[in-house]
């Protein structure tokens, strides 16, 4: 067996190593759930109002299925 062949088999067995390390690993956990930042149902809401210093403020109201910015 040539020194080539050799050094191929040998990566080829620590790719395989790694990817199966990686299929037995456990997930990471789901970062993105979050606490809420209210008790308030987000269907109870039908206007927010975005207060800026030095800007006028934004005014966002919901009509029907849509958000309007008011």
């Amino acid at each position: 067996m040539s020194r080539q062949t050799r050094i191929n088999l040998i990566l080829a067995a620590l790719v395989a190593g790694i990817g199966l390390f990686l299929y037995l690993s456990p997930a990471p956990p789901d970062k993105t759930a979050k606490a809420p930042l209210t008790a308030i149902a987000a269907d109870a809401v039908n206007r927010i109002t975005v207060t800026r210093t030095g800007h006028a403020p934004l005014v966002f109201e919901h009509d029907g299925g849509d958000w309007r910015l008011t």
